[in-house]
């Protein structure tokens, strides 16, 4: 499972099966979020984002356990 992931203010996109970060292509974003209905450019979806700062007790990212990180809920 793919999550749109913002560290500050970087954008990546997180593998959560393999728990590594992978490169933040059209496709990897699009499969992060729900594809229906997205703008058709890389930029347009990341502008049109929501975000929310994730409270998931398991979360993999490394980061989560020092100062939280922020995962886009969806994009309009």
């Amino acid at each position: 499972m793919y999550q749109l992931v913002r560290l500050g203010n970087c954008i990546h996109v997180f593998d959560g099966q393999n728990a590594m970060f992978i490169k933040s292509t059209l496709a990897n974003i699009r499969k992060a979020l729900d594809p229906k209905g997205l703008p058709a450019t890389r930029k347009e979806i990341l502008r049109g984002a929501q975000w929310i700062l994730c409270k998931d007790p398991n979360c993999k990212v490394q980061n989560c356990r020092k100062d939280g990180h922020w995962i886009a809920k969806s994009a309009i």
